[in-house]
This record gives structure tokens, sequence and C-alpha cells, in this order.
């Protein structure tokens, strides 16, 4: 199980890393069932049927007004049909703290080592993992440190916000199954605010801050002992005039994502009622000539809306309720991870959908585990 937590965060963000987590899944497919011989639960299974009759009924919609969808669609909503009915996982792991600290040491490298282009390795990096679709940010060592503040690193992830995205869940997965205690958790803490340092990622920042708030119980003392730190961090962010506190980008950012929102709503209910509904089946990235350029939602919502249409918000938000409540208040920490929901993707986004649902059951199973104990 171990190798499989390495190989679904580390794994290229290609077909090659998709292949690596289709076997993934098989493998927990065929235990379940065949080694196992557990039982869906009958929840679980309506709730992946309705999934299923949603995918359907939006590509059929998609296909009657002229649309078309996208291979990784496909592959998508058998990713989420599967882990919707194998949830949880079945999986026993003792102890990962270890592991996933050297996880995040990992990444941490592969962002150091690709923005410092440190030969040979940042080639072989970039040969794994490197795309068509996705453009590297490098340093370049003559424009400076102030150059520097404003470029984004993503290491093995490529994408800055994908590796903002790897480190919150890492570190909440740390939080949530590892022993409590404000020291256990600098160490990871202390890696993963680096590394969304490199990333630029301010919702990513924004989420690790909650998690170290939040991670070791709330008191006085934990929160003074916490702002010092991100006090002298925002003194350093202002002096190098770092994008974290770039506000007038903040507030552009946050309100085209709305305004793209309300534009589709506005162009695809023109086309059809159903669209809206039911959506067009297709999760790509598409664009749209209605005034403006769309090429993606960057948002999981837009890619609700776009997909399955607003119908699927009620199949979504019913089993984040269903996990939240089946999972500890003290491993709750992990679930702020939602929060990428309002700037990025997580069930509809095939590595990080799957990796969602490897993180919640190994905190179903280190929760079982320590109730078996008594604890």
């Amino acid at each position: 199980m171990k190798l499989a937590l390495i190989l679904v965060f580390l794994s290229p963000a290609n077909m090659f890393g998709y292949f690596i987590q289709s076997l993934l899944l098989l493998f927990f497919l065929l235990r379940h069932f065949f080694i196992k011989g557990r039982k869906v639960d009958s929840f679980q299974m309506k709730s992946a049927y309705i999934w299923a009759l949603l995918c359907v009924i939006s590509i059929l919609i998609g296909m009657s007004i002229g649309g078309g969808v996208a291979f990784t669609s496909y592959l998508l909503f058998i990713f989420v049909f599967f882990s919707i009915i194998l949830f949880p996982f079945d999986i026993k792991v003792p102890s990962i703290s270890s592991l996933l600290l050297i996880i995040s040491y990992l990444i941490l490298f592969s962002q150091l080592i690709i923005a410092f282009r440190i030969e040979p390795f940042s080639d072989i990096l970039l040969n794994i993992y490197s795309n068509d679709e996705q453009l590297i940010k490098e340093y370049i060592q003559a424009t400076g440190v102030s150059q520097l503040s404003w470029s984004r690193f993503g290491g093995v992830f490529i994408n800055p916000n994908q590796c903002a995205k790897a480190y919150t869940f890492v570190l909440g997965l740390y939080l949530a199954v590892s022993p409590r205690g404000y020291k256990s958790m600098i160490h990871i803490s202390l890696i993963c605010f680096i590394g969304l340092l490199l990333t630029g990622s301010r919702t990513g920042m924004g989420i690790a801050i909650l998690m170290m708030m939040f991670g070791s119980g709330v008191s006085l003392i934990r929160l003074l002992m916490l702002s010092i730190p991100l006090i002298i961090a925002l003194s350093i962010a202002i002096i190098m005039n770092l994008r974290f506190i770039d506000l007038d980008s903040l507030i552009i950012s946050f309100t085209e994502k709305n305004h793209v929102i309300i534009e589709y709503i506005l162009y695809i209910n023109d086309i059809s009622i159903a669209a809206l509904l039911f959506g067009i089946g297709d999760i790509s990235r598409i664009e749209y000539d209605f005034g403006m350029r769309l090429n993606s939602f960057d948002s999981e919502f837009g890619y609700l809306l776009q997909g399955f249409g607003l119908m699927s918000f009620f199949v979504v938000f019913a089993f984040i309720w269903s996990s939240f409540r089946s999972i500890d208040d003290n491993r709750r920490v992990f679930l702020l991870n939602l929060l990428w929901l309002l700037s990025s993707t997580i069930l509809v986004n095939i590595r990080f959908g799957f990796i969602y649902f490897i993180c919640l059951s190994i905190i179903h199973s280190m929760q079982e585990h320590n109730k078996g104990l008594g604890r």
C-alpha cells in the first residue's frame, strides 16, 4: 500500500501516469470482489448508478447539440463510478507518517531541481513528467531574485497549482492519521510551507495555514506560536513583492472565475435548458465564443456545471456530507482540501480524484484500527 501511495502522488500527469492509476484501481477492484469477497454498500451502489445515469444523459445531450466528448472525460466517468463503489478502499496501513514526510521532500526537491536546472536530474524529470499541454516556468539566474519571486514552480506536477494541491493533501493526511501535537506537525508543515511558497498558490497557502491552525487543536498559545512565523513570512513577502500579497491580481482572479460561470450559465441556457440541468458530458478544455474566450473554468463548480449540469451538485454534495459524517472530528482537518473546489478540481480531476479517495480510505482505515485498539 505504501508503494501505491507513492505512485498516486508521484506518477506523471500524462497517459503513462493514468495507466498506472488504472492498474491501481483495477487492483483494488479485483481485491474487493474476488479476494476479499466484500459486498457493495447499497447507498454507494445507488450513488454510483445515479452518477452513471447522469453521465449517460449528459453525453446524449452533448451529442444532440453537436458537442463531443474527450477520451479523458470517459476515463473520469469510469474512475468516479468504481471509486464510489469501492470506497473506502480496503487499506491496511499501520503508520505512514514517515512516508508522507518523504513524499513532501521529494516534491520539494523536484521543484528545486527543475527551477534551477540542476543537470542531469532536471532533464530526466522533464522527460518523464512534462507534456504538451503545460509549460514549465524556468528560473533564469540572470534575471535575479525579483523575477524568481513571481515565478511559480510545480516540480514533478509541472502545474504549480496541482503541486500546491498535492502539498495540502499530504499535509492534511499527515495531520489526520499521525500522532497529535504541535511538535509532530512542525516538520512537515515547514516543508509544505516552503514548497507552497515556490508554487505561488494563494489557495494552497490558505488551506495549509488553516490546516496548521486546526491540525493539533486550537488554543491561544498555539495560535500565537503559529502567528510568529506567519508574520515573518508575510514581512518577507511584502519586501520581495511576492505574488501572495498582490491583492489586485487576487481580486481579478476571483472576479473572472465568477464571471465565467455566470456567462456560461447564460450561454448554455440559450442553447438548451436540458444542457443546463444535466450538462454536456464533457469536462475537457472547450472554448466557447460568447463575447469572451473561455479556455477552462478553473474551478470544480464550473466543470461540474459543464459536464453534468446543476443536477450533479446533489450527487457530489451527498458524497461530501456522507464523508464528513463518517470521519471523526479530529480527522476532519483533511476535509479542508474541499476548499479547492472554489479554484481548482478534485472529484472531476482524474489524478486528484483518485488521490482523494485513497486518502479518505486511509483515514477510515486508521480510524477503525484505533477504535479496535480502544483509543
